[in-house]
């Protein structure tokens, strides 16, 4: 898919460059020639590519970490752990001009962190908005969990309320994982 929103569409893109960007290569002998050959330790590595999109001709970059796995019955598998669109980066997310601007600043601030590949801070931004929201909406309790309870018990819609939760619950968790 092109991310481009003017594009979007699901046309074919072609890869233009690719490029090793880590590890840095390392010089090493060679013992059977004695010259230097550039060596790459090939268990985890992050390249850079770049395509162009066949519909609107326009560059997009990426970053994608791989590692190599090998099965104990087979060949080495090259796996994708990560990747992350550099060029356009992508819009953030938005919530509506009518929610209050204290809300909307959070979550455009997680959104553009998620973005970016930093989900904890991500996470802590979104946790900030939902804390925000409670305040908005005259929630007191002292814990999170108990000012969404105040705003579930004042009528707010189930699937806000599940939202809410899940949000504090997911990044409750990761933070304590960090």
């Amino acid at each position: 898919m092109c991310p481009y929103t003017d594009c979007a569409t699901g046309s074919v893109s072609d890869l233009v460059d690719l490029r090793m960007i880590a590890p840095e290569t390392r010089e090493c002998e060679d013992g059977s020639w004695g010259a230097s050959v550039r060596a790459y330790d090939l268990v985890v590595w992050t390249e850079q590519e770049a395509w162009v999109c066949q519909l609107c001709s326009r560059t997009i970059l990426e970053v994608i970490e791989y590692r190599n796995t090998e099965p104990d019955d087979g060949p080495r598998v090259r796996e994708e752990l990560s990747r992350l669109v550099l060029w356009p980066s992508p819009p953030p997310r938005a919530l509506h001009a009518h929610v209050s601007e204290r809300i909307r600043l959070a979550y455009l601030e997680a959104s553009r962190a998620e973005n970016a590949g930093a989900p904890r801070l991500a996470g802590v931004g979104y946790r900030s908005a939902v804390e925000e929201l409670c305040k908005d909406q005259g929630a007191t309790h002292r814990t999170l969990h108990g000012k969404i309870q105040e705003l579930a018990a004042k009528g707010l819609p189930d699937e806000v309320i599940t939202a809410l939760e899940e949000t504090r619950v997911v990044v409750t968790t990761a933070c304590t994982r960090a």
